[in-house]
């Protein structure tokens, strides 16, 4: 599961500037072991350090102890194994596993694909791109049915268009 990506180097022996794409930031963290996509593919990694450094976050990946290895990993994106995420109760998703679903309203019409969720405070907000973005709120009352088996979510939303007509 993508989970951020290495922004740069920082110092000279071997640390990387990390951007965490997961809900709360450091809970990147707490996965040890991270794949890196490279040029040459997926590459395993154990993470031996990391700490906060300003807005964002520096971590040291074993076996990497110098700047121009380290330049190597500028632009990866980190993954995660989603073996390794705890397991979630009956009804509950990660992000991750619901960007991608395609989204339907309940009379059967497709409003286009999650493209990413949104945390605003109150409850989050699924954006779907389709003909238009769409922001549903991602609450029982409007989200009603997800089924990852079949790649899909089904929502009570009336899209901009309709309300329009």
């Amino acid at each position: 599961m993508l989970a951020g990506e290495i922004g740069g180097v920082y110092g000279v022996r071997g640390w990387v500037k990390v951007r965490s794409d997961t809900e709360n930031p450091k809970t990147l963290f707490k996965f040890p072991r991270w794949k890196f996509s490279v040029k040459e593919g997926w590459s395993d990694h154990v993470i031996d350090t990391q700490r906060e450094h300003g807005n964002g976050f520096v971590a040291h990946v074993e076996g990497i102890d110098d700047r121009d290895e380290a330049r190597r990993l500028v632009g990866a994106a980190i993954a995660v194994e989603e073996s390794e995420f705890p397991e979630l109760a009956v009804g509950e998703y990660y992000w991750s596993q619901l960007q991608g679903l395609e989204v339907f309203q309940i009379n059967g019409r497709r409003l286009g694909k999650v493209e990413r969720l949104l945390e605003t405070g109150v409850n989050d907000v699924v954006v779907v791109r389709g003909d238009v973005e769409t922001l549903i709120p991602y609450v029982p009352e409007f989200v009603k049915e997800v089924n990852l088996e079949n790649n899909r979510m089904i929502v009570d939303w009336e899209s901009e268009d309709e309300l329009a007509e």
